[in-house]
Parts: C-alpha cells; sequence; structure tokens
C-alpha cells in the first residue's frame, strides 16, 4: 500500500468517543429531568398567569416577561420531544 492510498483509509474511531445510545430518563436522572420540567412548566404558567392579569387590568406587558415565558415554553417544547 503506497502513502496515497494509507492517507485514505477511514479507520475506526476509538472506543471512548463513541456514544452510547439510550434513553435520555433513566433512573439516575429522572429526579433531575422532573425537577427541570416542573420548573420550566412552572415559570411558563406564571408568566402567562401574570399576562393575562397585567392585561386586564390594563397596564403594559414588560417584553422580558414576554421574553421569559417563551423562552421556558420553548425548554418544555424541547424537553418533552427529545427523539
Amino acid at each position: 500500500m503506497t502513502n496515497e492510498e494509507k492517507e485514505w483509509t477511514v479507520s475506526s474511531p476509538p472506543t471512548h468517543w463513541m456514544v452510547k445510545a439510550g434513553p435520555i430518563i433513566n433512573q439516575q436522572n429522572r429526579d433531575v429531568y422532573l425537577t427541570v420540567v416542573w420548573g420550566l412548566g412552572l415559570t411558563s404558567l406564571i408568566s402567562v398567569v401574570g399576562i393575562i392579569i397585567l392585561a386586564f387590568i390594563g397596564k403594559e406587558i414588560p417584553q422580558a416577561l414576554t421574553a421569559i415565558g417563551s423562552v421556558a415554553v420553548g425548554a418544555l417544547g424541547g424537553l418533552l420531544t427529545h427523539k
């Protein structure tokens, strides 16, 4: 085999680089996952309720409240659709 042929051959990566595919939710990280889901759910719920209350009493809705609620809903959607 010449040097040119050796440069183009593909070798398998080291075993410590391999990604082990498995379920995202397992027994070890179940509590952390549920805590994050509950926290994001409560954050989005509080944000929506706050926006409704502020709109009902006629006050201006801060953009930060809308942004926090949107980010919480997006992160919650990302966690719940992890496939």
